[in-house]
This record gives structure tokens, sequence and C-alpha cells, in this order.
């Protein structure tokens, strides 16, 4: 999973225990969701059994208002638009914050230009911190912090140092105890 991201000299993961619900990710209008890893025809599968699930409830159906199936249908394309990697991946065990600034708009995530790895583009920045406002006390990050992994690199211990540092500053309580070094030897 180090592959793809930070750059040749250093790369961590993050890990947070996130709840399940939160006043704080109400606010945010952000729903969390593990990723589905699927088979290339897995997706195809899916699709026709949800299809097969309509014909065998249609009398239900047809007591719903046509305006929620539709929201159904959209949730169901978006969740897997946004939440679906090749099966692959399915060690990293991914969650996904998932934000819609369109449609659901909110004062507490701003959008920002980033640039990563070389490239400007637009992110939101999640504001993890109660002081930021106090309905995000539950999402607040020294609470939702797990552990930081520090991944492939030849400087693991000025990364320890540094993020222990910044994981202090953050408010982690046992930060140090909270970080460790992958082992993973560097691949060129």
């Amino acid at each position: 999973m180090w592959r793809a991201f930070g750059t040749a000299t250093g790369r961590v993961g993050l890990v947070f225990n996130i709840p399940a619900r939160s006043n704080g990710s109400e606010a945010m209008r952000l729903t969390f969701s593990p990723v589905a890893y699927f088979k290339n025809n897995q997706a195809d599968q899916l699709v026709a059994e949800v299809v097969k699930n309509i014909h065998a409830n249609i009398t239900f159906l047809k007591t719903v208002k046509p305006e929620e199936i539709c929201n159904w249908i959209f949730y169901m394309l978006l969740w897997a638009a946004t939440c679906t990697k090749h099966e692959s991946f399915w060690e990293e065990k991914e969650w996904r914050a998932v934000h819609c600034p369109d449609l659901y708009p909110t004062e507490l995530i701003k959008p920002a230009i980033e640039t990563v790895g070389g490239v400007p583009q637009s992110v939101y920045i999640l504001p993890l911190d109660k002081t930021f406002d106090p309905v995000l006390e539950d999402l607040d990050f020294a609470k939702l912090f797990d552990r930081l992994i520090i991944g492939p690199t030849p400087y693991p211990t000025a990364m320890f140092d540094a993020y222990n540092e910044a994981l202090v500053n953050a408010g982690v309580l046992d930060a140090g105890k909270r970080i460790c070094i992958s082992g993973i030897p560097i691949r060129s």
C-alpha cells in the first residue's frame, strides 16, 4: 500500500478509530464507509442481484414514493463509485470519509487548493479539532488517533522523532508508543 503514497524517502499510514455515528460527522455532513474490494466481475454481479431483488419485492416497492427509490439508487451508485477498489487491495481494510459539498454543503469543511505530488488540486479540509467548533468534540484528532505506521524509508528515526513531536503538539497521549516502524524494505 506504500507504492502510491508519499515520496520515495518517507511514507506513513495513519490509523484512526472513527465512531460510526457522531455529532461531528453529522455537522460536517460526512459519511464514513468501509471500502468493498471486488474482483473484476463482482460489481456486475452485485448490480444483477439488486435488479433481482427489485423484481422480487415489487409489491413492497410500489408502496414507496418514487423520489425515495431514486434516492436509494443514487446512494447505491454514489457508494459504488467512491467506496470500491480492486480485490488485490483487500489487506488495506480501508474506510472512506465521503463528503459531497454540492449536495450537502457545510460551513465546517472548507475547500482549498493544495499541491500534492507536484499537482495543484482542490481538496477539502476536515477540521478534526474541537477548538474549531465544540460540535467536533467526538471527532477531535487526539481522540480519533490510534497509531502511525512509518513505511519504507532510509530515515525511520528522524521521521519517528518528527512525528512524535507533531503528535504531542496535537494533544495525543503516549504519542511515542503509538508510532511504529513497518520494517518493510525499500524497493528501488
